[in-house]
């Protein structure tokens, strides 16, 4: 005889050692985001990122049906995944008039408080003239800054871009090829900056190793590439002087301490040296604990095929997660994966990730558990549990701190009921917390 565990049940399990997971219980169904009145979108709904605390979906359409006053630009949403409240974030303060041009990225803090944003709209500060700038929305204040500026307001004399900010929105870091945000600057490429919000400085967080400035660019950032306390933050590089570690001209994935600006490369092979091919899209885990990325390396474990890596920073231990394989899947799927990328990482170690099977074509969205080592089909058909999206999803998304919630784009028309609207959706799944039996020990 089985009963769910009450809290009181709980600690008495927890004595006796007889409290026990319960049986799986059914994937939860995934959830569309519509416009207001529960339309679907006229046009793409992309670029989806979620708050760490899983609170808030951030995304980037076009579409004119979202919300009353769009003007047919690419703008900045936020979603309430509790309320289902849908708010445009890329505005004018006061008028509330959208972005003149087109928002091309975007983060969200960890509380969902706070949103950043690339654009190259014109009318969103006075002034404005950067072609894209880096604008900070703090949703409580009501206050929209641009970021991307020198420690005097001058804006940058270059484009800022991809944004990723801290879990209470203190600290955003972008990516900007301008010489006027560092004094000296003159190496013509993209480095890495960090704006803190509290005091209005802004600081460079890619020096080599010698406290100068790099011989190589910094990629674009992921919008997890910075830890909830703003401590840690994440990067792919082709310098090769940021670490005593030579470089080889390859993208090369580095942790940054800020509180000492210390770099590690992360993307290290078996023998101490550098990645032997290019690694990229690395994120951290609100924790800052573990750091997983993509790569073409073949030498960083020797002897693995999957493209996908995690590494913990507590063990200093790096591992490759396999592919999924069909077998894995109960019941089976169609095919394995070939392989994943664009991962997520939870605080346990979980990982979202976009994976290409042999059939079908369309890229799947999948969920790595760090506890079982096992993968779950998000992207899961109405047809059933082994049944695969029906169109391309991933590449962006996001998982929350606890992994229960992600977020995802897809244009599969087969995951949620009633998708007509032949464009790119942005869908979340929220799952509850496993059930715990309490057993009495007398059936």
């Amino acid at each position: 005889m089985s009963y769910s565990c009450s809290n009181f049940a709980l600690v008495l399990a927890a004595v006796a050692g007889v409290c026990t997971p319960g049986p799986a219980a059914a994937q939860a169904a995934l959830e569309r985001i519509m416009g207001v009145g529960g339309v679907q979108a006229d046009d793409a709904v992309r670029g989806s990122y979620l708050a760490s605390n899983g609170s808030a979906a951030i995304f980037l359409s076009k579409a004119g049906n979202l919300l009353p006053g769009g003007n047919g630009v690419a703008n900045v949403y936020r979603f309430d995944l509790d309320s289902h409240e849908l708010t445009r974030v890329s505005v004018v303060p006061g008028s509330g008039a959208p972005a003149s041009d087109v928002c091309t990225s975007a983060g969200i803090s960890g509380d969902g408080q706070v949103v950043v944003f690339a654009s190259y709209a014109s009318n969103l500060v006075t002034g404005n003239t950067q072609w894209s700038a880096v604008y900070r929305h703090d949703l409580a204040s009501g206050t929209l800054t641009r970021i991307s500026e020198d420690s005097m307001g001058n804006q940058a004399n270059a484009s800022a871009q991809t944004p990723a900010t801290s879990g209470d929105g203190r600290y955003t870091v972008f990516i900007s090829a301008a010489s006027n945000l560092m004094p000296g600057d003159n190496n013509s490429m993209s480095d890495l900056f960090m704006h803190d919000a509290q005091t209005g400085e802004i600081g460079m967080l890619d020096f080599n190793r010698f406290g100068q400035f790099p011989d190589g660019a910094v990629d674009w950032l992921t919008p997890q590439a910075i830890s909830w306390d703003g401590r840690y933050v994440v990067f792919a590089s082709t310098a090769n002087d940021l670490t005593p570690t030579s470089g080889n001209g390859l993208l090369q994935v580095y942790l940054v301490d800020v509180s000492n600006l210390t770099r590690t490369l992360i993307s290290q092979a078996a023998n101490g040296g550098p990645g032997d091919g290019h690694s990229t899209d690395p994120v951290i885990s609100p924790n800052g604990r573990y750091i997983a990325f993509n790569t073409l390396a073949t030498n960083l474990l020797p002897g693995t095929t999957s493209h996908l890596y995690r590494y913990d920073r507590l063990t200093a231990t790096l591992i490759n997660i396999p592919a999924p394989v069909a077998g894995d899947f109960t019941p089976p799927l169609a095919s394995s994966a070939t392989w994943c990328e664009g991962p997520r990482v939870s605080d346990a170690g979980d990982v979202l990730a976009t994976c290409r099977f042999a059939t079908p074509t369309a890229l799947q969205m999948l969920v790595w558990n760090a506890a079982s080592t096992r993968w779950r089909l998000v992207t899961q058909g109405l047809e059933g549990p082994s049944s695969f999206g029906n169109g391309r999803s991933g590449m962006l998304g996001g998982i929350s701190a606890d992994g229960r919630r992600v977020v995802l784009d897809t244009l599969a028309t087969n995951l949620v009921g009633g998708d007509t609207n032949n464009v790119s959706d942005v869908v979340y799944q929220v799952t509850a917390p496993a059930d715990l039996i309490f057993r009495d020990g007398f059936d």
